[in-house]
């Protein structure tokens, strides 16, 4: 879903459309479409690749995401 949001913005962004706010996508990537958002950010879309915002934060997400699926798995 946020791959599909992530694309869908791309396609806002090249239409001069009505757009997805940054705010929305960093939402649905902490609540678990960090990696759709990441991908979003990579081949073929490229969308949002220049933004630290994305470059560094959405990483972040994903590790601290990773990090608490471990330790719920870990200390179950």
């Amino acid at each position: 879903m946020a791959y599909v949001m992530m694309w869908m913005d791309k396609r806002a962004a090249i239409h001069r459309k009505s757009r997805i706010s940054e705010r929305t996508l960093f939402i649905f990537a902490i609540v678990g479409g960090s990696l759709g958002i990441w991908l979003g950010t990579r081949v073929p879309l490229f969308h949002k690749a220049a933004k630290s915002k994305f470059t560094i934060g959405i990483p972040i997400i994903i590790l601290i995401q990773f990090g608490l699926i471990f330790y719920y798995f870990s200390y179950k």
